[in-house]
């Protein structure tokens, strides 16, 4: 049984992958390495790896830093998000969640707009 919280870390998931395929994506199109933009960030490129792979949560200041030096506005990263091309919603909710120091805080946050979608669904 998928609990709203599982049901919410694998949407989170798949936010954290398509930010991470789209900085991918932008960084080849470049023909930048990862180490090449890590060191711009003052991360490692294992860092940068993580990032691209989903794995790591980019903060929203690394990810303004990372339009800058990619050329691209802020919502390219989140183009395509939604499927059916309107991702300000998506881009709000990550951008909010990700500046919201308090794990707790985040998760409750993040429990409340899965309600909420719900409660649209109905």
């Amino acid at each position: 049984m998928e609990t709203a919280y599982t049901g919410l870390k694998k949407r989170l998931f798949r936010i954290e992958k398509h930010i991470g395929t789209k900085l991918r994506e932008r960084r080849l199109q470049l023909h930048l390495s990862q180490h090449g933009v890590a060191h711009q960030l003052s991360v490692s490129g294992q860092q940068i790896h993580k990032y691209e792979k989903g794995i790591d949560r980019i903060p929203a200041s690394r990810l303004y830093e990372l339009s800058k030096i990619l050329g691209v506005p802020l919502g390219y990263f989140y183009d395509g998000l939604e499927g059916d091309g309107s991702s300000s919603q998506g881009q709000e909710l990550v951008v909010t969640c990700a500046n919201l120091k308090d794990k707790k805080v985040r998760i409750e946050f993040l429990n409340l707009d899965v309600i909420l979608s719900d409660a649209e669904i109905l």
